[in-house]
């Protein structure tokens, strides 16, 4: 008996080592893949501005890498679900690579002209789009069930780590190395990721046997998949339900934090640009240290508590928000407006954490390996596109109305979405 409790403590081990060891090769891969994505789109942002003074060039840089998500979202769902996981991820950061320091002979022979700058920021943001939801769909197959909370944690952890370092990084680099020497230390950190990538067991948890579509990968066939995810979208009522309530979430609180903060600072309340930059980062320090925090705690097995807490709590915050600017003029010094707007934006995060990290985890346990890519790309693609269009109407409440109006509306909305989150039947079984 001694000895058989011997063997599973061995087995058991293993399986945690080689969990661990899967878990800290993703997130080595991520991080520098991110990094590269932020640090690249923030440079090259910056040497357009500096080299045309143009705020529709630098514009049309950050739509380049914006517009993939949206139209190619759906048919990187489809690929990731009917081809290889692992030679997607380890492939497009490759590519990525490769893509980055084709800039360098095209410099060499013509200059870093800005249409080579656009053409490369489009080909990058294609191979992201399949590349972010590939690595998505296999989350849950490089990990045990239970460890699904902790990986989509770490996952948001890198994220934000990722956001707080490649600016401040970007814009040093960008500052001291010659552009070209950026350029390759870029697409050598793509190169980095993809070699870590070929490390990692993408089928650590998967099971043996499942669907596979092994129909013709053609336009009819991608077509076909798409439809069938529309179509078990909709069947699986729990899923649908939290799809809907995501969307009305990502519709109303980024725009919150995207438009209507940075008027409130810089216009209303006229803080200098350093508050800025610290009130715009608290929300990334507060991301990180929740997830962390998130990562170490036991796993709940029902989430909607947690759901309906981290929502009541950024309702209440975005109402918070709108209170130092109910009144004509400043009642307080800048500092004490920018302790304030801190606080509040690490709040937001820590609620947006509460919230986002278990909508993950439901989606993730909610749908088969088979359906997982298009699932999660239908969840990033949705995000691209209706947070575009909450952007344009939170812009149009502050221009018409008192800016507070929109924080107000944003947060009695949230407080009505928990509400109906709380009577959904679909809801309860969460």
């Amino acid at each position: 008996m001694e000895s058989l409790d011997t063997q599973t403590n061995i087995a058991k081990q293993v399986i945690e080592k080689n969990e661990k060891k899967n878990i800290n090769l993703f997130l080595w891969g991520k991080f520098v893949s991110l990094v590269g994505t932020y640090m690249y789109s923030f440079a090259m942002s910056l040497y357009i501005l500096k080299q045309t003074g143009s705020g529709t060039t630098f514009a049309l840089n950050l739509l380049l890498s914006a517009l993939p998500r949206v139209i190619l979202g759906p048919i990187a769902g489809v690929l990731a679900d009917r081809m290889d996981r692992r030679k997607m991820v380890v492939g497009m950061d490759m590519l990525s690579g490769i893509t980055v320091l084709t800039l360098l002979p095209l410099s060499s022979l013509y200059g870093l002209r800005i249409p080579f700058i656009y053409a490369n920021t489009l080909l990058l943001s294609i191979i992201n789009t399949f590349f972010a939801v590939t690595i998505s769909a296999s989350l849950p197959s490089l990990v045990r069930k239970e460890s699904l909370m902790k990986i989509n944690s770490y996952n948001q952890a890198a994220e934000s780590v990722s956001s707080i370092v490649s600016p401040v990084l970007g814009g040093v680099l960008y500052h001291i190395l010659p552009i070209k020497l950026f350029i390759a230390l870029n697409g050598i950190s793509f190169i980095l990721s993809a070699i870590s990538e070929m490390f990692i067991d993408f089928n650590f948890s998967k099971e043996e046997a499942e669907e596979k579509n092994t129909g013709k990968l053609n336009i009819k066939g991608v077509i076909d998949d798409m439809k069938t995810g529309f179509s078990f979208l909709r069947e699986q009522k729990p899923l649908f339900s939290l799809f809907k309530f995501a969307i009305l979430i990502n519709f109303f609180v980024t725009p919150c934090m995207s438009v209507t903060l940075p008027f409130i600072i810089n216009n209303t309340l006229s803080l200098s640009e350093i508050y800025f930059g610290i009130i715009e980062g608290s929300f990334s320090v507060g991301a990180l240290i929740s997830s962390l925090i998130i990562a170490r705690l036991p796993e709940r097995e029902k989430k909607l508590p947690a759901l309906l807490m981290g929502l009541g709590f950024a309702g209440a915050l975005q109402l918070l928000m709108a209170l130092p600017v109910l009144s004509p003029g400043k009642l307080f010094s800048d500092n004490v407006y920018a302790a304030y707007y801190m606080f509040m934006m690490f709040g937001l995060s820590i609620s947006l954490m509460i919230v986002n990290i278990p909508i993950m985890v439901l989606i993730q346990r909610l749908t088969p390996d088979h359906m997982m890519g298009r699932m999660m790309s239908l969840t990033q693609t949705i995000a691209s596109a209706v947070m575009p269009l909450g952007l344009i109407i939170m812009g149009m409440i502050v221009d018409l109305m008192p800016v507070y109006v929109s924080l107000l509306a944003s947060g009695f909305i949230l407080f009505l979405t928990v509400l109906m989150m709380k009577r959904s039947t679909a809801m309860s079984e969460l």
